[in-house]
């Protein structure tokens, strides 16, 4: 009965691994174990091992070696070990020479006009340039200036009145006016003073028409006209 057990236990011992490989080897000639004095429970033991109280050692040679068992499942992974220290730097390698200048690349397209820059400073003054080439003589323009007086006349009260007096032959009429003379001077309207023709320009006398708007007889009105002779406009 004991022996029987023992076989059994050895099989078991031998297929789940509990044996090592010199454990096993010893075990191909003796195997030792304790055996249950009650139940007869085998409990292998290595060969320098005792029993417990109501326990016997025996030992029993061993069967032919039984064909190896299925491979147990991997085990969990292990921790990770902590990092390694850090390597030495290596050795610097020595420079190498300078590679041969790149062909020079094509011309980028032409940027943005920049915004107008700030007034600069006002500059030195130039040099006095050379005197231009001395131009044609001009005409002789104004030769005379005169003012010619015209002839006197009463006006009445509540009519109006026109003079005129005009330039010499050659003269051109350049402004005019009138003069009042008598005991109200004052009192009166101008309702024109004009050079004759009225254009400005080739007038040669000059117009006044005023009215009289006062009381007293005797009120003289004077026209006067303002004259210049011109000489030879063109160049000599």
């Amino acid at each position: 009965m004991i022996k029987k057990i023992l076989n059994s236990a050895i099989l078991v011992a031998v297929s789940t691994g509990m044996l090592s490989g010199a454990e096993t080897a010893v075990a191909q000639s003796l195997v030792y174990a304790c055996v249950n004095n009650d139940s007869g429970t085998p409990k292998i033991i290595g060969p320098n091992e005792t029993c417990n109280n109501n326990w016997t050692k025996v030992a029993l040679g061993a069967g032919a070696t039984g064909p190896a068992g299925p491979m147990g499942p991997a085990g969990p992974a292990g921790p990770a070990g902590p990092t390694g220290p850090t390597g030495l730097t290596g050795l610097t390698d020595l420079t190498g020479p300078v590679g041969p200048t790149g062909a020079t690349g094509a011309v980028g397209p032409q940027g943005l006009v920049g915004p107008v820059g700030p007034k600069g400073d006002k500059g030195d003054k130039g040099d006095k340039g050379v005197q231009g080439i001395q131009g044609e003589q001009g005409g002789t323009g104004i030769v005379n200036a005169y003012q010619v007086i015209g002839d006197s006349v009463e006006i009445n009260a509540g009519f109006p009145s026109s003079m005129t007096v005009y330039c010499e032959m050659d003269g051109f009429a350049t402004g005019g006016g009138w003069r009042l003379a008598g005991l109200d001077p004052d009192n009166y309207l101008v309702l024109h003073s004009r050079p004759i023709p009225p254009d400005g320009i080739n007038s040669r006398g000059w117009r006044v028409r005023i009215q009289y708007i006062g009381t007293f007889q005797g009120t003289e009105l004077t026209p006067t006209v303002q004259c210049i002779e011109l000489g030879d406009l063109a160049p000599s």
